[in-house]
């Protein structure tokens, strides 16, 4: 994997992570 796609994922992952909190928050 390059860097850019490995930096890519990371933001996937960071957005996917702070959704899933916000939405306990909601409950």
């Amino acid at each position: 994997m390059t860097e850019f796609a490995l930096e890519q994922q990371r933001q996937i992952n960071c957005i996917s992570w702070f959704k899933s909190s916000f939405l306990l928050l909601l409950v």
